[in-house]
């Protein structure tokens, strides 16, 4: 048998706090490969990458519309 040293420890609020505690950290990411992106050369190579992924796409999918860089 398992001793639990504190087996009255409620843990339920746990995984709760584990999922805000990981959505903050995204949201912190989002909003720093957002500024890169949108300020000078990273914005333009990310820019350049996109194009050449959209091209990509439409030669082996022919079917897809046009899809402009987002910003």
């Amino acid at each position: 048998m398992t001793h639990h040293p504190n087996p009255t420890r409620d843990e339920r609020g746990t995984t709760t706090a584990e999922y805000g505690v990981g959505t903050v950290g995204a949201i912190g990411i989002a909003i720093t490969l957002y500024y890169l992106a949108t300020r000078g050369a990273a914005g333009e190579i990310l820019s350049s990458l996109w194009g050449r992924a959209m091209d990509g796409l439409r030669s082996a999918l022919p079917f897809l519309p046009e899809v402009p860089w987002p910003w």
